[in-house]
């Protein structure tokens, strides 16, 4: 029952560590280059080493990590970095007298232009059966992110990456859970970086050609966050609570002050008969 440090400077936005197995993480950190594979128990450590930095680490099946690789470099002008894309990292492959996993840029980043605004992609979760990585399709500007991102899938089998058009979301983690044993994922939807308006429970039925079917949950007098299936995956949870009249808004802070100040509930929709349950009493956050 005690804590023990195993690394410094580990970039905590893009979570950027995860368990492999029981005993064993994977880690990126933001002051060096490569990535880390330790072993809690026996403390082995296994480094991979390049000038690349990793981050928003995520474990697969058959031994695949998934991550962003960033570049890193100064000039006179500053320190400067850029995501060079999403990574797969096959920790199979390990040569042990150049200190490197195989490493294989599958969604290429872009960096910004005097032309074009750069490209950021970064892992958002993985299915169970690891044969497709959700992405966030995020530009290469914080200000635009913030206001909503798309979503992407990339098919680890037939090697392919596609944005599903028409869908806005914000670049929070848990704004996304997939169906264990169906190709469907339920998502907050709507843009704006606002939770108290236009956020909605949207369940996307996702095609083999990767066209999708929309069944909205719930309706415009609610705001919603934090999806997750049930492990059976015939059930969706999500919280509630009502949503601001955009049009009655004169004092933001206030605003926000008495919303974040309303009870919440946890609701219940069934995939199978798309009835929805409150399953909360009282009026609790």
């Amino acid at each position: 029952k005690s804590y023990e440090k195993i690394d410094d400077e580990i970039n905590h936005y893009y979570r950027s560590y995860d368990w492999i197995d029981d005993e064993t993480i994977i880690y990126g950190s933001d002051e060096k280059a490569g990535f880390t594979i330790l072993n809690v128990v026996s403390k082995e450590k296994t480094e991979h080493l390049d000038e690349y930095y990793y981050a928003g680490l995520m474990s697969s099946k058959n031994n695949m990590v998934y991550g962003t690789k960033v570049s890193k470099w100064t000039t006179a002008e500053g320190d400067f970095a850029a995501n060079d894309g999403i990574v797969e990292i096959d920790l199979n492959s390990y040569d042990e007298n150049n200190k490197k996993f195989s490493t294989n840029i599958i969604v290429e980043g872009k960096k910004t232009t005097e032309e074009t605004m750069g490209y950021d992609p970064v892992v958002w979760d993985i299915s169970d059966d690891g044969s497709y990585i959700y992405i966030m399709e995020k530009s290469d500007s914080g200000s635009l992110s913030a206001d909503g991102i798309g979503i992407g899938i990339y098919d680890v089998k037939e090697k392919t990456h596609t944005e599903l058009k028409d869908i806005t979301a914000l670049a929070d983690k848990n704004h996304l859970t997939i169906n264990p044993y169906h190709n469907i994922i339920g998502l907050i939807e709507g843009a704006g970086r606002d939770m108290i308006e236009n956020k909605n429970v949207v369940l996307l039925d996702i095609n083999k050609d990767k066209s999708y079917d929309i069944n909205n949950i719930t309706d415009e007098d609610f705001v919603s966050m934090t999806p997750s299936f049930t492990l059976d995956g015939e059930k969706l949870l999500y919280s509630a609570a009502e949503a601001v009249d955009s049009n009655t808004i004169t004092d933001y802070n206030q605003i926000y002050n008495n919303w974040e100040k309303q009870p919440y509930s946890i609701y219940e929709y069934d995939l199978k008969s798309a009835e929805i349950q409150r399953i909360t009493e009282g009026n609790n956050f």
